[in-house]
């Protein structure tokens, strides 16, 4: 599964890249929601088992992280599809990593087409920590 892109329609059009493990990513997230949140490991063998798993809701209830090549990908159940916010932002900050935010969403797909890439990281501009950041909407 190549991403970002439709494959998995909305959860797979945007995604977050991050240069750490995915437990570290997990406790860094999970170290900032409520009591409510717990990590938990899936049986998932695949992206595609991940992306399936990953139906949109309100609220935004499961975040999946998946190692990949020594980064982690990172897809959630948003309302609209997977939405890291400023997510690789604040991680290039806190963890002091590399971070992506990528986003492909077709001309002839739902929504308003675009593809994004914005990088992130330690040595980034401040106060987002952004490195470069490439825009065709």
């Amino acid at each position: 599964m190549i991403l970002p892109s439709s494959v998995a329609g909305s959860t797979s059009q945007e995604v977050g890249y991050f240069d750490t493990s995915p437990g570290e990513l997990a406790a860094w997230l999970l170290a900032g929601f409520t009591d409510e949140w717990a990590v938990v490991k899936p049986g998932w063998k695949s992206l595609g088992d991940a992306a399936r798993s990953l139906t949109p809701a309100v609220p935004v209830s499961r975040y999946a992280f998946l190692g990949m090549n020594g980064w982690t990908v990172m897809l959630n159940n948003g309302p609209k599809g997977t939405d890291v916010g400023v997510m690789p932002s604040r991680a290039a900050r806190d963890l002091g990593c590399r971070a992506i935010r990528a986003v492909c969403v077709a001309d002839e797909d739902q929504g308003f087409a675009a593809r994004i890439l914005e990088v992130y990281g330690p040595e980034g501009d401040r106060p987002l920590a952004l490195e470069r950041s490439i825009v065709a909407a």
